[in-house]
């Protein structure tokens, strides 16, 4: 890998979703969740921190056959700057 070193600016509203790869690459029917993810967040990217982890996890749970278990470690953080 060749990582580069570089600078962002974010201003205050900015939210910002963080997750393992557990969360992206579970599959259920040929499709990964990573594919749907980024609507998720997107369409729930104006509530809380809190609400947005509540929106991704029903959503993942109805993706994954009503189980919030994955086939690998799954985690997530939101963060948003005020």
């Amino acid at each position: 890998m060749n990582f580069q070193e570089s600078k962002l600016t974010l201003t205050s509203g900015t939210t910002i979703f963080f997750n393992t790869d557990g969360l992206t690459e579970q599959q259920a029917s040929g499709v990964y969740y990573g594919e749907i993810l980024p609507k998720v967040f997107y369409e729930n990217s104006r509530l809380s921190p809190q609400l947005i982890i509540r929106a991704v996890c029903e959503d993942f749970r109805r993706f994954n056959n009503g189980s919030l278990q994955g086939t690998d470690d799954i985690t997530c953080l939101v963060m948003q700057l005020n």
